[in-house]
């Protein structure tokens, strides 16, 4: 699996492709198409991607000292 790292101003880049799901996948016994990779990959990212909204969501409401409109409570 390609990580490339790269660390600016507190920012991680990790690059990774639908390859690598059907690796990973690979490494577990279980042989996806092209086609079922892409499809697990873009799950993966989307899910990613509403996951790291959320945590920017809390993030700024924990700065403005309120809670975060997406229900999630303020530690």
């Amino acid at each position: 699996m390609r990580t490339d790292k790269v660390t600016t101003k507190g920012t991680l880049v990790i690059r990774w492709d639908y390859l690598d799901v059907q690796e990973i996948a690979r490494e577990q016994g279980i042989e996806l198409t092209k086609d079922e990779a892409y499809q697990k990959f873009d799950e993966i990212r989307w899910g990613l991607r509403e996951a790291l909204t959320e945590a920017g969501n809390i993030a700024i409401a924990d700065t403005l000292g309120c809670e975060a409109t997406t229900g999630a409570k303020r530690l």
